[in-house]
């Protein structure tokens, strides 16, 4: 499981920056979220939060990781693909510019927010309108597992 999990997170970072860095720089960018989603992972277990597909690992934390290394990792030919005049390539790359970095690490913060945002909301209807007794198991369920506890 942490070989495939590995995999779709070296996936998930290298999907935001595929058309924007060279190909040493994807394998890099790969394996580095690869690495953040079996840590993260552990993180999680050790937090006792329950993530059995390792969601958490592979979309937010690989994919947030992904898009903020195209800030560093993005050739200067991308401008030609994105035909910008005024494109500035990543921050390894002249003229060493930190926009792009800090436009990436804005993307994220922006998105993470918009999407908690939006879950809460979601969370928020749902226990107010649709689960209007209970929201939550009971503690003997969760702590035993919803799989043995249903049947």
């Amino acid at each position: 499981m942490p070989a495939l999990t590995g995999s779709l997170a070296g996936l998930a970072g290298v999907t935001s920056n595929c058309g924007m860095t060279t190909g040493w720089a994807a394998i890099l960018i790969g394996a580095v979220c690869a690495l953040a989603c079996a840590k993260s992972s552990e993180l999680l277990g050790k937090l006792r939060i329950d993530d059995p597909v390792e969601a958490v690992g592979v979309h937010l934390v690989a994919g947030s990781i992904g898009t903020i290394l195209t800030g560093l990792f993005a050739k200067p030919e991308a401008g030609v693909i994105l035909r910008h005049k005024d494109w500035l390539p990543g921050l390894l790359y002249p003229p060493h510019s930190f926009h792009l970095l800090g436009c990436q690490l804005l993307t994220v913060v922006v998105y993470s927010f918009w999407s908690g945002f939006q879950t809460w909301v979601f969370l928020y209807v749902l226990k107010r309108f649709v689960f209007k007794e209970t929201f939550n198991y009971s503690i003997n369920a969760q702590i035993r597992g919803l799989d043995y506890a249903l049947n």
